[in-house]
């Protein structure tokens, strides 16, 4: 083979390796959907990004039944930073759908947050066996538990689309300016979730901030109250503000729904196998005629060995019977 000819075969080979290098997240096959094409997710405000833990970002088109759609799949660092994306992604005309815990129905499509990944289907909803299919051969998908301080936000009155999960100051500085990164203080291990509450005559602003200590949460509501125009209340490690309102009653109302509720748990003792009384009763029949069937294998054994002696001793006239011992008890008697 002549060199250009080799060098066009090892270009085409090293576009081929560099195509399926970089299909790093979606499957080339997706249930009856066949991957088209791949693409690296082009995405803005990469401090944001950054600071939710952004790994990795693929955007591939498949097609299914002659039909194209478009998926998108960002991976990030843990199940907390794939819940920022998923409430700061969330489009205004999403419904929640009961597909998974963080699901929304979009027009046409599907918002998903699932472990560390955020998914996003346009032009297709996947049901949920074509999920938990795609679940198996997502790379790298940790499913670490979601964190609790959503719990604790008010969810009556609460406005669709406004939740912002802040975990660092590039997101405060975006959701929430009027709150210094000081204050918030996330070198203590904060953490924040941001809300608005529709009312009749405006709407109120929450932020909700957890810390790791009760004391540590005292220490920042001093900080809080010191912020021209907040109205802050604490609830254990929680830390309640209000950053605008239409009015204080309405502040107050809203305040007065935060309430933290800690949950204390123990190890239980998990019953096993060895804890059945069945099983236990079968154990000891089993054990018995094991005992029985050595048993009785050993007296065959032995009394065939003595019966195997007895006629090679008594084999031949030369050989002579086994002496028997007397004690003559009755002539010492005499």
């Amino acid at each position: 083979m002549e060199l250009p000819k080799l060098r066009f075969v090892g270009a085409a080979l090293s576009l081929a390796l560099a195509a399926n290098a970089g299909a790093a997240i979606w499957p080339e096959q997706w249930g009856s959907a066949v991957r088209v094409s791949t693409s690296p997710a082009k995405l803005a405000d990469k401090a944001i990004w950054a600071e939710y833990g952004l790994e990795e970002g693929e955007v591939a088109r498949y097609e299914r039944d002659g039909k194209q759609f478009q998926a998108t799949a960002l991976r990030l660092h843990d199940s907390t930073s794939a819940l920022a994306a998923y409430q700061w992604q969330m489009p205004p005309q999403a419904e929640p759908s009961t597909l998974e815990r963080l699901a929304a129905n979009i027009p046409g499509g599907l918002v998903v947050a699932h472990g560390n990944y955020w998914l996003r289907f346009d032009d297709h909803r996947p049901n949920e066996i074509d999920l938990v299919t795609l679940y198996e051969v997502l790379p790298h998908l940790h499913q670490a538990p979601l964190p609790t301080l959503p719990d604790f936000f008010p969810k009556e009155g609460l406005a669709t689309g406004t939740q912002r999960y802040i975990l660092g100051p590039e997101a405060l500085a975006r959701f929430a300016p009027a709150i210094p990164p000081s204050v918030a203080a996330f070198r203590l291990g904060a953490e924040g979730q941001i809300g608005s509450f529709n009312g009749g005559d405006g709407d109120t602003r929450l932020a909700l901030f957890s810390y790791p200590t009760p004391a540590m949460a005292r220490e920042q509501a001093e900080a809080f109250g010191a912020l021209p125009g907040v109205l802050v209340k604490r609830s254990g490690p929680l830390v309640a503000a209000i950053l605008s309102s239409p009015s204080p009653d309405e502040a107050e109302r809203i305040l007065a729904k935060v309430r933290y509720q800690g949950a204390v748990s123990w190890s239980e003792y998990v019953p096993s196998q060895r804890d059945n009384i069945g099983d236990l009763i079968y154990n000891i029949v089993i054990l018995i005629l094991i005992l029985a069937g050595f048993s009785i294998v050993g007296g065959i054994a032995v009394g065939g060995t003595r019966t195997l002696w007895r006629e090679l001793i008594r084999r031949g006239d030369e050989v002579e019977p086994e002496p028997m011992i007397l004690l003559n008890i009755r002539d010492r008697q005499r």
